[in-house]
């Protein structure tokens, strides 16, 4: 027995070893998940710095966005800015919008000198225009345009448009205080240098005047999106009706009396049909202007003056209007048209002779019927056609119907300049030719080269 046991103490011995060998042997055999635990707790601490990181930047970008910053009106294409004081309060600044030099001139080749607006000579610079835009924070906007006018024989310096637009916590609305164009019809609103011909339609010009129909006074203006359409209403009051004649001296200036002030207004309605942009609108205008009246003829002296001079009276004019535009394609045609209808009221006589004088009123009587219907064609981005049909009763011939039709073809280089040729008969109906002399009679063609330019954006003091 005694030999066993060296061979039991060596196995005791071995036996021991391995047992405190074991969990080092088990812990080298598991590092795959040490590491996968590993792993996972850097995930975890990487997506809470993720998180920690995106709050972070919101907060950044909600205060960001809560700070005064520049703003676009879009609704009156101007600019406004607003500034932070070092007291923290917001204060407005004016700023410039709009600004435009604009020149427009005619080579008027018509073969005859009766058919030429001036007479005097075929070269004419008619306008050197400058305009100026601005706006005072979000409620108060202004313009002015002044033109430098040539009518062939002498120059004058002129305010086109001089006025200032309020904002009204009301809506949209507006009040617009100075000198404008008087809200009535479309032609007679525009500039001359935006006119597609070289001068107003023939009803616009006879009975509203050459330049259309401007005035000093208030406008109160307002808008409302209904039904798909935006509604327009424009009312209006100012010192006369048409540009005074100086030739013509009435007893008393028609805007030197209540009674003379012109008003009235336009309702509009402007809407998206068939991918085609319409406008329409009805208009109204009531007003004195002067009239000529002839000297009292006495059967045994002869002619007798005018006492004190006056050679006019003061007739009450009121006109009715209806205007619409259609366009297609982003412009590329566009079709358009006014109706006038003309009532004339009374007449303020000179008051120390009514019965004298009466026989030898010379100006406005009755109603007027007048309009035109004009189109538009864009060939290609450059170049475009035109034409233009009016009439008119035209008190000028007796109230007799007379008209003219024509047609142009543009062509803009460039965006700022035109160069348009134009050709125009007059087409009156046989009674009214009967009553213009042979000079006139064989001047009924007008043909017509016009070039405008127009340097920046021009200022409008309507809706833009």
């Amino acid at each position: 027995m005694m030999p066993n046991a060296p061979r039991r103490l060596c196995a005791l011995v071995f036996l021991f070893a391995a047992a405190a060998a074991l969990p080092r042997v088990v812990h080298a055999q598991q590092p795959d998940s040490a590491a996968a635990h590993d792993s996972a707790a850097r995930a975890d601490s990487i997506r809470a710095d993720s998180v920690r990181a995106d709050s972070i930047r919101r907060s950044e970008l909600e205060r960001i966005r809560a700070e005064p910053r520049a703003r676009v009106d879009t609704t009156h294409a101007t600019v406004y800015t607003l500034i932070v004081g070092d007291s923290g309060r917001a204060r407005n600044e004016p700023s410039i919008t709009a600004a435009s030099v604009a020149a427009d001139m005619i080579a008027d080749l018509s073969p005859k000198q009766e058919a030429r607006t001036a007479r005097s000579t075929r070269m004419l610079l008619r306008d050197i225009e400058g305009s100026l835009g601005g706006s005072f924070g979000r409620g108060l906007r202004g313009v002015l345009t002044v033109s430098l006018t040539d009518d062939g024989t002498t120059q004058r310096l002129a305010t086109t448009d001089a006025a200032v637009m309020v904002g009204l916590p009301i809506g949209r609305t507006e009040l617009l205080v100075g000198r404008t164009a008087l809200p009535f019809g479309r032609s007679a609103q525009l500039h001359r240098h935006e006119l597609p011909f070289a001068d107003q339609p023939l009803p616009i010009r006879v009975l509203l005047g050459e330049d259309g129909l401007r005035g000093t006074g208030l406008q109160l203006r307002g808008a409302r999106d209904f039904a798909r359409a935006r509604w327009t209403l424009d009312l209006a009051a100012a010192d006369r009706f048409a540009v005074r004649v100086d030739s013509l001296h009435p007893a008393e200036a028609p805007d030197q009396s209540i009674a003379g002030i012109v008003a009235g207004g336009r309702l509009g309605l402007s809407t998206t049909l068939m991918r085609s942009r319409v406008e329409i609108g009805v208009s109204s205008l009531t007003g004195k202007r002067e009239q000529p009246i002839g000297c009292v003829y006495d059967g045994s002296v002869g002619p007798v003056p005018c006492p004190n001079a006056i050679n006019a009276a003061n007739t009450r004019l009121t006109v009715f209007g209806a205007d619409a535009r259609v366009g297609w394609g982003s412009e590329a045609f566009v079709v358009d048209g006014e109706w006038l209808h003309m009532i004339v009221g009374a007449t303020d006589l000179p008051v120390f002779s009514n019965a004298g004088y009466s026989p030898f009123y010379s100006g406005l009587t009755g109603t007027y019927d007048g309009g035109y219907v004009s189109g538009r064609v864009r060939i290609t981005g450059a170049v475009g056609v035109g034409a233009r049909a009016e009439w008119l009763q035209n008190p000028e011939v007796n109230g007799l119907n007379d008209g003219w039709a024509g047609g142009y073809v543009d062509v803009a280089p460039l965006p700022e300049a035109r160069v348009a040729l134009s050709y125009q008969r007059r087409i009156p109906s046989t009674t009214a030719l009967a009553t213009l002399t042979p000079a006139m009679r064989d001047a009924r063609d007008r043909v017509v080269l016009r070039g405008t330019i127009v340097v920046g954006r021009h200022p409008r003091t309507g809706r833009d």
